[in-house]
């Protein structure tokens, strides 16, 4: 499993526009309708890794983004 954390970093006469963007491609792709998401946060199997990389280099320029790599994830109760 890889978990990424990533942040929209552009000017804030810009950003609704790149977050759109980005959401709608993220939507596009199906990245998001398999593995849950929280605000900044994405979680997906290692098969994906090439895919959501591919796709996070191709918004470089107006997102920060790094990945974790683990075996388990577990909820906090």
């Amino acid at each position: 499993m890889i978990v990424y954390l990533y942040d929209i970093k552009t000017s804030l006469r810009n950003y609704n526009r790149v977050k759109r963007v980005f959401y709608y491609n993220i939507n596009k792709q199906g990245i998001s309708k398999y593995y849950w998401k929280t605000k900044s946060v994405l979680a997906v199997p290692n098969n994906m890794e090439m895919v959501v990389d591919r796709f996070f280099k191709e918004y470089s320029k107006f997102c920060v983004a790094y990945k974790i790599q683990c075996r388990q994830i577990e909820k906090v109760e």
